[in-house]
């Protein structure tokens, strides 16, 4: 419901049906779902300080610039959520991220990858002028994101294809 709500936020436009904001609800909660069970399967756990600090960093719950307490309280309340079911949803969120990151930071340029690299970098270098050390570096980022991207989005593909998660659409 939560997710569904984010969406219909999110997505407030006319040309989105109710029942397109309903899949991609269902899509992101089985995309969670299934990097929570890689975390599982991986033994990643949030410590009790990693949660602290995610919440009292989070800048929702501060006043000044600092974590208030019984503003925390006040807005989980007027949200009808209790603080220990926000900080489950903390801690999967956090364990979510985790396990992405350990995809994501996973993924590195292979040699051919970087020769192109330096082959484009040299192509846009003037006749008889020294490449630019930072464009190079520039050019480099760019095809490391785009590496990662697509590692991250054939992972979470992999991912659902295991059917570790089940939707019970009679449920729904």
């Amino acid at each position: 419901k939560r997710q569904y709500q984010l969406y219909s936020d999110q997505l407030k436009q006319e040309d989105i049906t109710d029942e397109t904001r309903q899949q991609l609800a269902r899509d992101g909660l089985v995309t969670n779902k299934s990097w929570q069970a890689l975390a599982d399967e991986f033994g990643l756990v949030v410590s009790p300080q990693e949660l602290h600090d995610a919440i009292v960093n989070q800048t929702n719950f501060q006043k000044d610039g600092v974590f208030n307490a019984e503003y925390y309280q006040r807005l989980l309340a007027a949200n009808r959520m209790k603080p220990n079911e926000y900080e489950q949803q903390r801690r999967n969120d956090l364990l979510i991220e985790k396990s992405r990151l350990l995809v994501s930071e996973a993924t590195t340029l292979t040699p051919a990858e970087l020769q192109e690299v330096t082959e484009l970098n040299a192509r846009q270098t003037l006749d008889g002028a020294e490449p630019d050390v930072k464009v190079f570096e520039q050019i480099k980022m760019q095809f490391l994101l785009q590496k990662k991207q697509r590692a991250m989005q054939a992972f979470q593909a992999s991912l659902r294809a295991r059917g570790d998660v089940t939707i019970h659409e009679e449920l729904l």
